[in-house]
């Protein structure tokens, strides 16, 4: 193959990993502001601010956190990683989760190892077909209801869409997420504007949980189409590294948040809620920067690196490598796209 011929398959393999690592890094994002009211237990009365969280934030970034986790379980298994270190990732996960859950009641982690453990796993011996159809049945069965309960349908239909090597094709082919946005934007409007005449019920109407799959798939839709556009720069160094410290980030807000929450008092009115999403907005780009810094220097996050450490029980974990490959790495590279393409939580 000539070098450019290469380069230019490099280049390809290097935009699919970005579009997982970006809308990984932007689905963090809302979800810190989504967390706002149970991490920091904010009890003011509403205000815009909250109704445009409601309408915008809630139920909205958790499903594409669903559907990542999915392909990414879906990228590993193509790979043949084998399930004694899947089980060994899943179980970290859930150890992670259940202390997770003392300062973060309700959280998603302790959901989605339990999810991965009874679901994922044996759905590896199902053919990838049926593990498709019953990812896109379940998930239209628990639309209407939202929450933990789209979580199966968003695993199977991640890991179905990942072993048909779907991720790729849609970084290769901006026209299907193009056509996607022409669907699901007039009913992200329609349920969107039946949620706002029910602002009351939002986050727990059948409205809002249709909407917020609408509005998942937009998110999605939208990052993968600006990476092909100048806008692509910026996508990349603002969120992608965010993404690829993910479980680090996610984690470390929690704590952030917590920390603010002993020292900031916030006023019994509806401007606390603005209080704590600018507080939340600066974390955001702090983060950011972190994560760019980090990511650049020491590659893997710290529990990223843990993660992998635990999954091949090894205590010599591959460390993430940023340069860009010489000829003799480049088909290595090539080779190796699935296991450094990991999504939303899957580092």
């Amino acid at each position: 193959m000539a070098t450019h011929d290469l380069r230019a398959k490099i280049e390809r393999v290097k935009n699919r990993i970005e579009w997982l690592d970006v809308v990984r890094g932007i689905a963090l994002c809302g979800i810190a502001f989504a967390n706002i009211g149970t991490v920091w237990k904010v009890s003011a009365p509403r205000s815009l601010s909250y109704d445009f969280m409601q309408l915008l934030v809630q139920q909205r970034f958790f499903p594409i956190f669903s559907l990542l986790f999915g392909i990414g379980f879906g990228l590993m298994w193509s790979k043949n990683y084998g399930r004694v270190p899947l089980l060994r990732r899943f179980l970290f996960i859930g150890a992670l989760g259940a202390l997770h859950q003392f300062v973060h009641p309700g959280e998603a982690l302790l959901f989605y190892a339990a999810a991965a453990l009874f679901i994922l796993l044996p759905s590896t011996y199902m053919p990838r077909a049926w593990v498709l159809a019953f990812g896109v049945i379940a998930t239209v069965l628990a639309s209407p209801f939202g929450g933990p309960l789209l979580i199966p349908g968003l695993f199977l239909l991640g890991s179905g869409l990942a072993q048909y090597g779907i991720p790729a094709v849609l970084a290769e082919k901006p026209r299907i997420p193009a056509y996607a946005l022409i669907i699901f934007t007039p009913i992200a409007l329609i349920t969107g504007w039946m949620q706002w005449q029910n602002k009351i019920n939002a986050g727990f109407s059948t409205e809002s949980a249709i909407a917020g799959l609408a509005i998942a798939a937009i998110w999605i839709c939208l990052a993968i189409l600006l990476l092909h556009t100048p806008a692509r720069s910026f996508l990349q160094t603002a969120f992608a590294p965010m993404g690829r410290l993910a479980l680090t980030n996610y984690i470390g807000a929690t704590l952030i948040m917590l920390a603010a929450n002993t020292v900031i008092s916030l006023p019994d009115s509806p401007k606390a809620w603005d209080i704590a999403f600018f507080f939340t907005a600066g974390m955001l780009v702090f983060q950011m920067v972190l994560s760019w810094v980090w990511d650049r220097t020491l590659g893997q996050g710290p529990l990223e690196r843990l993660w992998r450490m635990v999954t091949w029980w090894s205590f010599a974990p591959k460390r993430s490598d940023n340069r860009e490959p010489s000829n003799r790495e480049s088909s290595a590279a090539v080779e190796n796209i699935h296991e450094t393409a990991q999504p939303v939580l899957q580092n």
